[in-house]
């Protein structure tokens, strides 16, 4: 067959393409051009009569969805949110695409806007609230349709969440699938649910539904106490002189970068700035810049402390830690980068059940074996006893605190998870 194909564009009609191909390129037409074909037999001698095709008008293609972002990336609420547009969508067309901007607050359509560069674009600082959830939504049109939208989120961080209150009995919950080793440090509100790390393996917990549910993804190395620390919708290590990043939505690791001192078996907690820590056992502590990518390490002239427990805190801008097998807990001023002795657990060693609350509080279990659960108050640098727990703790446990309110306690190899209410503010 031979192919002749015609574009009709206003009062011109051109042939602009024939021979054996049923097809052509889009190059070849544009939006309003009305394209139709006609085909004719060939026997190798001469052509058939030709038979046409209807007229196709060829209709407009919406831009593609832009890249966006919002600003700051790790907000405060002492900053405004400002949502912009990083790359610009492409419009096959070359149409001019304008933006329409919304937002959702905690998922409820949020109106009373600011415009900063765009209409829309600008949550002012006064409308923030520690733990908000802000998702903005940029879409495009290029004067006839929509396009493809775009979404950028963050949560705002700060914490003073908890008033250093707690309940009067300990919940018990679904038994893990595996070890609870290592839940992590902190759950913050983008996470609705409860990591854990169990050797190789990681499970979860869900809080609503009380189950677990445990995956296959080997973890990037060999090893046990692979706690993680939270950011937005991301889960990071410290250990193995590696940086590592877990997505939980794709259930994969990524390695971001390296830092030297070797590994101390060490925790990994996370501030409200984008910046991750964990502890080399050379005696630094490490700290990653998410958005930078890079690595600093503080010397503290402690030396390994094995196992080493840490937990960031916003009100005091520090790092509380110490070895799971001391009393000693010790204080790192991040704004001075001082190092101070704080007062010993009473009831040593501090153990690997160690986690605050980003409120001013720590959270210890007493001793290598018991049923006992201490507070560190910050503040008074102070400690009290909470409930008895229901089951002997040990020494290969794990806890941490969620933005619902909890204080989560894993039992290590016994499978166990208890939890117990914490007063918020």
């Amino acid at each position: 067959f031979q192919y002749d194909w015609y574009r009709k564009r206003g009062q011109t009609v051109d042939l602009i393409q024939s021979g054996g191909v049923d097809s052509i390129d889009p190059s070849l037409f544009e939006k309003d051009d009305i394209v139709y074909v006609e085909v004719f037999a060939d026997d190798g001698n001469e052509l058939g009569i030709g038979v046409l095709s209807e007229e196709v008008v060829i209709l407009n293609t919406p831009p593609q969805a832009p890249q966006i972002s919002i600003t700051p990336m790790f907000p405060r609420i002492d900053q405004d949110l400002i949502c912009q547009i990083d790359v610009e969508s492409i419009d096959i067309d070359s149409d001019t695409s304008t933006y329409t901007i919304s937002w959702t607050k905690n998922g409820v359509p949020f109106s009373s806007t600011e415009s900063t560069t765009m209409v829309g674009d600008t949550i002012g600082l006064n409308e923030l609230t520690v733990t908000d959830h802000w998702v903005c939504t940029i879409t495009p049109n290029d004067g006839v349709d929509d396009g493809a939208l775009s979404e950028s989120y963050v949560t705002i961080g700060g914490g003073n969440l908890f008033d250093g209150t707690f309940g009067t009995t300990w919940e018990t919950l679904e038994q893990a699938p595996s070890n609870v080793f290592s839940l992590m440090t902190y759950m913050t509100g983008d996470f609705p649910y409860l990591w854990n790390a169990s050797g190789d393996y990681l499970s979860f917990y869900n809080p609503i539904d009380n189950d677990w549910e445990y995956i296959t993804t080997l973890t990037p190395y060999d090893g046990i106490m692979k706690s993680m620390a939270p950011v937005q919708d991301m889960l990071y290590m410290v250990r193995n002189e590696s940086i590592y990043r877990f997505d939980p939505n794709t259930e994969s690791w990524d390695t971001l970068n390296t830092y030297s001192g070797g590994d101390d078996i060490n925790q990994t907690t996370s501030d409200f700035h984008g910046r991750i820590f964990g502890y080399a056992s050379s005696g630094s502590i490490i700290e990653y810049d998410i958005e930078a990518d890079t690595v600093q390490e503080y010397v503290t002239g402690l030396g390994s402390l094995y196992e080493t427990r840490i937990a960031y805190d916003p009100i005091e801008e520090a790092l509380f830690f110490g070895a799971y097998n001391s009393d000693k807990l010790y204080r790192y001023d991040l704004n001075t980068q001082v190092l101070t002795e704080k007062t010993s657990i009473p009831e040593s060693p501090l153990n690997t059940i160690f986690c605050g609350d980003r409120s001013g509080h720590l959270y210890v279990a007493g001793g290598y074996f018991g049923k006992t659960m201490w507070q560190y108050t910050m503040a008074s640098d102070t400690w009290q006893q909470l409930p008895d727990l229901t089951f002997d703790h040990g020494n290969n446990g794990s806890c941490s605190v969620s933005e619902d309110g909890h204080l989560y306690v894993g039992f290590g190899t016994l499978l166990r998870l208890q939890r117990i209410s914490l007063g918020m503010q």
